[in-house]
């Protein structure tokens, strides 16, 4: 499978419920720019990044900061 960014365009669009479904698209992604991660950070939806390989520090610690309900993850990621 190619790899797939999750930018902070798509993150600003996600939070604006443009562009991709909830819940749905993104678990496509391989990557998150820390950007993205922190835009993510701020929303109050559930985040569903099952498809993530590689997670930087930074990223790492602004989800670690997000307030949803629900955040998830399959455990793909072998590279941090």
């Amino acid at each position: 499978m190619a790899e797939k960014r999750l930018t902070t365009e798509i993150a600003e669009q996600f939070l604006q419920g443009e562009g991709i479904r909830p819940n749905y698209q993104m678990q496509y992604f391989t990557e998150l720019d820390d950007e993205a991660a922190e835009i993510l950070r701020g929303s109050k939806r559930d985040l569903r990044l099952g498809g993530l390989k590689s997670l930087s520090d930074a990223a790492a610690e602004s989800l670690s900061r997000h307030d949803a309900a629900f955040w998830w993850y399959s455990g793909g990621i072998t590279t941090f």
